[in-house]
Parts: C-alpha cells; structure tokens; sequence
C-alpha cells in the first residue's frame, strides 16, 4: 500500500471555510482543524487565502499570499499508510490547546484500534 504524506489543514478565518475537492464540498468551521493528505491540505490553503483576499477586496497574488498559506497548514508532516489512519487521527482528536500538542500526540509509528479505544475511555 502507498504510504501518502498527512499534514494539518486548519481554518483560521473567523468564518466557515468550505474546500472544494472532487465535486464534493466540505466545510470548516472557524479554528477548525484536520489531519489530510498533503496535495489536499495545499490545495485548500490556497483556496482558504483566496477566499480571504477576495472579502477584503483584494488581488489574489497578493504579495502576503505564501504567509497565509503557510498558516493554514501546521509544518509538521505525518506518514501514513492509508486513508483510514487520517480518518481515526481526525474521529479521535479533541481541539488541542496547540497544535504542536497535538502533532505530539500523533506522532507514534502506528496507532491501534485498540489503543485508540484506551485513550478515548480514559479521557
């Protein structure tokens, strides 16, 4: 199985921030967050900031863009497996108070359904 690279999309906007993917939409709410496939989460950053440049009126190209983009992603990379490993880390991930708390916790080489279901019903 092709392992992919998973990185962290947030949402800084003060509002929803729906991407776009596929024909399918999804929506992030204000400070939301989720583990994705790297191609992805940079596809959504770029969209994010576009989103952004356009309510304050301003050109796309904006000389601030790569900043904001780099904003929406956490800089810190995860390998995964398969698809379904994003899907546990996002089900099982409360906010953290950062997201550097958060990468922490994740960074383990596997998780187990097992361990999962302990750190869930130990909270």
């Amino acid at each position: 199985m092709a392992k992919q690279i998973m990185i962290l999309f947030i949402n800084w906007l003060t509002e929803d921030f729906i991407g776009k993917w596929a024909g399918e939409e999804e929506v992030f709410k204000p400070g939301q967050f989720k583990w994705m496939e790297n191609w992805k989460a940079k596809h959504y950053a770029k969209h994010l900031v576009s989103q952004h440049f356009n309510k304050l009126d301003k050109k796309t190209d904006h000389f601030t863009r790569k900043e904001l983009e780099e904003k929406c992603i956490d800089g810190k990379e995860e390998t995964s497996k398969s698809n379904m490993k994003s899907e546990l880390y996002n089900k099982n991930l409360e906010k953290p108070e950062t997201t550097e708390k958060t990468t922490e916790k994740i960074e383990k080489s596997e998780v187990k359904f097992e361990d999962l279901k302990e750190k869930t019903d130990a909270k």
